[in-house]
């Protein structure tokens, strides 16, 4: 019988690497379950909980994930919104530059694409 691999594995806090190496693994992950995920906060939670296993602090935890979902707009993929994808792009250098969206959106928001249904999942 074939082992597998455990699904929480994580990198632990006390190793060598960098921290911004470390707080992007919470960053990554959070974003891939906010873009995949339509109801993300069991999986956020689960691995809220998967780090602080690891020895990550509550609060790099809390601010990574948070960081992650409020920094991306996630919409299912459909062509036509190629053109919108186009008009965020040109207008996100007014939110780095107005100081009252500064304040709104100190980190710029991105756009993020799911997958649609494919013919198994309907």
């Amino acid at each position: 019988m074939a082992q597998s691999t455990p699904r929480c594995s994580y990198l632990h806090s006390s190793s060598f690497h960098p921290s911004h190496t470390k707080q992007g693994i919470i960053y990554s992950q959070a974003t891939r379950y906010h873009c995949i995920c339509s109801d993300r906060n069991p999986h956020l939670n689960v691995l809220s909980q998967s780090m602080r296993q690891k020895g990550y602090k509550p609060k790099t935890i809390t601010k990574q994930i948070n960081s992650a979902v409020k920094t991306l707009l996630v919409a299912t993929y459909n062509p036509a919104l190629e053109e919108i994808r186009k008009i965020i792009k040109d207008l996100q250098p007014i939110l780095t530059e107005e100081e009252t969206l500064k304040n709104i959106f100190p980190e710029t928001p991105m756009l993020a694409f799911r997958q649609p249904p494919n013919l198994q999942q309907k």
